[in-house]
């Protein structure tokens, strides 16, 4: 059964093992370095943080919603004990039905057990991190949820961007130019009008896969959650913006977003995914707070990376099941699988494929630089339908020995860049380019690579069997 909100899910992880509770951590750096030292575990625990110094019981900090194989396998309801290349399958069949499910408008929320405006507004009363020593400031958003709305459709998105802690009632906003919320912030300020803005600061973790996936413009990313979740999703209009709120939600923050002639703010620099301080501190967007609602006991989710990483991370399944369907659609035949490189997060996609013609693994690599592999990506890595991109070991094995750097890698230059990518920062250029590193044997000479060195299945099997205790792990 689907869970209800963010509170049960968080007893699942709990029950299957997977939660540490941490008990009078101060916000001030120490959250953020637990939490960022036990991400880099093989099997990092999910961190429920309480009794925060100098805040009232009951006010708690989670930390690492989906980076374990368990609490994914819940959100997404698939099988934890199955490999890799089996979840990103599973998840493009389920992308091809895809039939989203209606958000459900309800009158009364958990959220509104609180609801401050006026001088009780204080956003100060939230116990938000610093989460590293280099950052500019306290950050409210980083597993968050921003919700706005398109002035001239009344298409409402849901975004995720980093929300800094300013003042009581001031909070900065970090959108990249050409991600939808930032468009539509400007079409309002093109009226001469201020931006109509909720933040959403601990939410159902479906929700946050659905504000972090580019959809379509006009798209819903409120269908796309309850279709994860196969319960739709129940929400509340803002007391001041009338904007579309979780009805679960932990904490929101309304308010708006006035032109940046009117108001700015210098905001940064924030420790970002890729693992630096690559978007220094500058003038950004702020948002004047209107309203705090919040539950009882309420609980400020968190996200902090010391480094990118893939895995059985939720981005990295969706986006390889996503450019899969993207090659599909473009009539790519045989690819067998797809996979963020781990460590390398978004930023190296693997590729296998099942050669039919010559030109036919290149014209996957452009789809992957021009489709889901676009925004902050740099390579992309072919491979023969016998590498299972999963294994890092042997997909580097099938670039050391497939790949003549002269002849298999390509470069494209102009593609669209990351603010945050500290590459992009040095040049000083906001687009990026990808190299295409092909590590496939070559088509019109497959027949003649050299033959593996390898055990055949008949042999494996008859070894195994009569000396088995050789085979039981250390």
């Amino acid at each position: 059964m689907p869970y209800k909100d963010l509170r049960e899910y968080i007893d699942r992880v709990d029950q299957f093992g997977e939660l540490k509770r941490v008990d009078g951590a101060d916000w001030d750096l120490e959250i953020g370095a637990i939490a960022s030292i036990t991400s880099l575990m093989d099997n990092p625990p999910a961190l429920l943080f309480e009794n925060i110094k100098g805040y009232p019981p009951g006010w708690r900090v989670y930390c690492d919603v989906f980076n374990g194989r368990k609490r994914l396998a819940e959100v997404l309801n698939l099988d934890p004990e199955r490999p890799a290349m089996d979840w990103i399958k599973i998840i493009k069949e389920r992308l091809s039905s895809f039939n989203g499910l209606a958000p459900i408008e309800v009158q009364r929320a958990p959220c509104q057990e609180n609801i401050l405006t006026g001088k009780d507004i204080d956003l100060y009363k939230i116990p938000v991190p610093r989460w590293f020593e280099g950052d500019g400031g306290r950050y409210l958003g980083t597993n968050d949820i921003v919700i706005t709305k398109d002035p001239d459709t009344g298409w409402v998105n849901l975004g995720t961007y980093r929300v800094q802690l300013h003042d009581k009632n001031t909070a900065g906003v970090f959108s990249e130019r050409g991600k939808d919320g930032r468009l539509m912030m400007e079409r309002y300020w093109a009226k001469g009008e201020s931006c109509p803005i909720a933040v959403c600061l601990g939410q159902d973790p479906t929700l946050w896969i659905a504000g972090t996936q580019h959809l379509p413009f006009g798209h819903s990313e409120y269908e796309y959650a309850g279709w994860i979740k196969g319960a739709p999703i129940e929400f509340i209009k803002g007391p001041m913006t009338g904007l579309p709120i979780p009805a679960s939600a932990e904490i929101v923050i309304e308010g708006e977003v006035p032109p940046p002639e009117v108001e700015q703010k210098m905001e940064g620099p924030f420790g970002e995914w890729e693992g630096y301080y690559a978007s220094r501190a500058s003038l950004q967007p702020v948002i004047k707070v209107k309203s705090i609602l919040h539950r009882n006991d309420p609980i400020l989710c968190g996200l902090h990376r010391v480094r990118p990483h893939g895995g059985f991370y939720f981005n990295n399944l969706f986006s390889c099941a996503i450019l899969w369907q993207q090659m599909e659609a473009c009539g790519i035949p045989d690819i067998k699988g797809i996979w963020q490189m781990d460590g390398g997060g978004r930023m190296i996609f693997v590729i296998s494929v099942r050669q039919r013609y010559a030109g036919h693994a290149k014209r996957a690599a452009h789809i992957a630089t021009g489709g889901a592999g676009s925004y902050g990506g740099r390579f992309v890595i072919l491979v023969d339908d016998d590498i299972d991109p999963s294994n890092t070991r042997d997909v580097l094995w099938a670039v050391a020995t497939r790949c003549d750097p002269e002849h298999d890698i390509e470069i494209l230059r102009g593609g669209w860049g990351a603010n945050v990518d500290p590459v992009t920062i040095i040049r000083g250029d906001e687009s990026s380019s990808r190299a295409i590193i092909d590590a496939c044997r070559p088509f019109n000479r497959i027949q003649d690579y050299p033959p593996l060195v390898s055990v055949s299945p008949a042999l494996q099997e008859r070894v195994m069997q009569r000396w088995r205790h050789v085979f039981d792990p250390l």
